[in-house]
């Protein structure tokens, strides 16, 4: 369900610098309101820029390049370059939300539950990123770290020469990191697991869950970073094979409300070549805090080659110098591995 917001008769901006802020923080707020908003101006009489919001119940990181591709079709389609591809072979969406929840409610057991289970058995209900109560409730917030080019790099190097992903790193430094600041041998995160059906590889939908994976760690110092990076490697691994199960149904199954309180995402920017108009601008305030969990940890592969860490945290939970140090300690983490890979001294 598309809205479209046209740009005022007679301005033609070349940026998207008029309400384009306030447009992009217009909260959700129902369900029954539109849940991707499209935002077009021209730019001058032959190019024209496109930008999309979209809810997280709607679309996942891979949906963007299909919807900029649909979109690009239906408009050389209308101006008689081609035809418009037959969607008719896509699944559908709906059929897909409704099994899920079909299979969150289900009565029966199956092996999935089993493994689920056992994974989460004894998990201790404390929060996991239990406040300072010296401190005051404050709103919520975001905090946003870089990482440069050479040592992004030095970072993908990292995971392929272990045979792991940046999902798989990521993971393994925000455990370290949490169980260090909390003093815990044990964490609890959740690990954003695609789970898109191959009848699904070309329909814009939301096919992401995050599920939640459960991390010993008796030595939380960056020496032990491979270790934590193998048992976290091993636990997406079985992760993957029961990732059929939705959360909801972990949650409702384990009668656990919030199980985990950080969760984590690692995704890459839209190929920005591919979109209409050639857009390839960015402003830092569309980062939308849209997330379910107490503290979201949101990792970007930015075209240029850097990584942008976003930590978005509800005041109630976290206070912002708390997230400051969260995201300070897991930066630091990262250049420490990124450094013994180089054999840079800092």
């Amino acid at each position: 369900m598309l809205t479209w917001v046209p740009t005022k008769q007679g301005k033609r901006p070349s940026r998207p610098s008029e309400g384009i802020v306030d447009f992009c923080r217009q909260p959700f707020e129902s369900l029954e309101d539109p849940l991707v908003r499209v935002w077009w101006w021209p730019v001058d009489e032959w190019h024209s820029e496109l930008l999309v919001i979209a809810h997280h119940l709607v679309m996942d990181g891979y949906s963007g390049p299909e919807l900029i591709d649909e979109l690009a079709a239906a408009h050389f389609a209308a101006v008689g370059d081609t035809a418009v591809p037959d969607a008719a072979s896509e699944g559908d969406l709906y059929a897909y939300a409704a099994r899920s929840n079909q299979d969150a409610r289900r009565s029966e057991r199956d092996l999935a539950d089993d493994f689920w289970v056992k994974a989460l058995e004894d998990l201790p209900y404390e929060p996991l990123l239990a406040r300072s109560t010296a401190v005051p409730a404050s709103g919520d917030g975001l905090v946003i770290r870089s990482i440069d080019v050479t040592t992004a790099s030095s970072l993908r190097r990292v995971a392929r020469t272990r045979r792991a992903g940046l999902p798989t790193l990521f993971g393994a430094a925000l455990a370290g990191q949490l169980a260090e600041d909390r003093g815990r041998t044990e964490v609890t995160i959740g690990i954003a697991v695609d789970h898109r059906p191959p009848e699904y590889a070309h329909t814009v939908g939301m096919f992401v869950d995050v599920l939640p994976l459960r991390v010993q760690v008796p030595d939380p110092s960056p020496s032990t970073a491979d270790n934590l990076l193998s048992q976290v490697r091993e636990g997406l691994l079985d992760l993957l094979d029961h990732a059929s199960t939705p959360s909801a149904r972990i949650f409702r199954m384990l009668r656990l409300r919030k199980p985990i309180e950080v969760s984590l995402s690692v995704r890459s920017s839209w190929n920005t070549s591919r979109a209409v108009g050639n857009s390839t601008w960015s402003v830092e305030e569309l980062r939308l805090p849209e997330s379910p969990y107490p503290c979201t940890v949101d990792v970007t592969q930015e075209p240029d080659g850097t990584i942008t860490i976003a930590i978005y945290y509800q005041g109630q939970h976290l206070h912002a110098e708390e997230a400051c140090a969260l995201a300070d300690g897991l930066v630091n983490r990262l250049l420490v591995c990124a450094d013994a890979e180089t054999g840079t001294v800092r």
